[in-house]
């Protein structure tokens, strides 16, 4: 229940969820999810093996990776507020691409880049690794190996992530569709930017409590 209460928290990953599904569409938004339960269920598996517990204790990493996480967010959020609105239309169509032959066949649109923007969101985040070192393993069973415990309790957090935001680009999607109208879509598309920057400020200005 903690774990759901924690994953429903709106965070840097939510925003980057409904700013692609109200932007761009399903696809998009669904693989920023994927990217950020992956990186989720990364910080989990580093708790497990002791990584994040010497991130953690060394001020150099800890910092470097906090700021690199805001660096990361103010970067999406001024391109976010700067981009260009394109006309509005349902997910990214395939592309047509010709071959040797003189035929046209379908070329599939990549969603690598929008699965990295969840993954890169999720895994600079300082503050995730330390859910993990501080809160998780108060949840592994007594008599149960640490290790593999705590493995088994990531993957679930990384299976309720991926639930949770799933449902959100669906939601982002169908049901703000209306915001695609050029000035509310406008609108939508600066508030996302200022949130991810006002959350990238948040990161360097709040003390981290280690």
């Amino acid at each position: 229940m903690f774990s759901l209460i924690v994953t429903v928290t709106p965070g840097p990953a939510t925003v980057i969820v409904l700013r692609n599904g109200i932007m761009h569409g399903v696809r998009p938004a669904l693989s920023a999810s994927f990217g950020a339960a992956l990186g989720s269920l990364a910080w989990g598996f580093a708790a497990a093996v002791g990584v994040a517990a010497v991130v953690a204790r060394s001020d150099a990493a800890f910092e470097a990776l906090r700021y690199a996480g805001a660096a990361y967010l103010a970067y999406l959020g001024v391109r976010t507020a700067l981009e260009r609105s394109p006309a509005y239309g349902p997910d990214p169509e395939p592309e047509p691409a010709s071959t040797p032959s003189g035929r046209t066949r379908v070329r599939p649109v990549s969603m690598r880049r929008w699965f990295r923007q969840g993954l890169l969101a999720d895994l600079l985040s300082p503050k995730a690794g330390l859910f993990f070192l501080a809160v998780l393993p108060q949840f592994v069973p007594q008599g149960w190996a640490p290790m593999p415990a705590m493995m088994l309790l990531s993957l679930v957090d990384c299976l309720l992530v991926a639930t949770w935001l799933g449902f959100l680009s669906f939601f982002a999607h169908y049901a703000l569709r209306r915001l695609h109208q050029p000035v509310w879509y406008r609108t939508v598309q600066i508030v996302c930017g200022l949130t991810l920057v006002l959350l990238a400020l948040h990161v360097v200005t709040v003390d981290p409590g280690r």
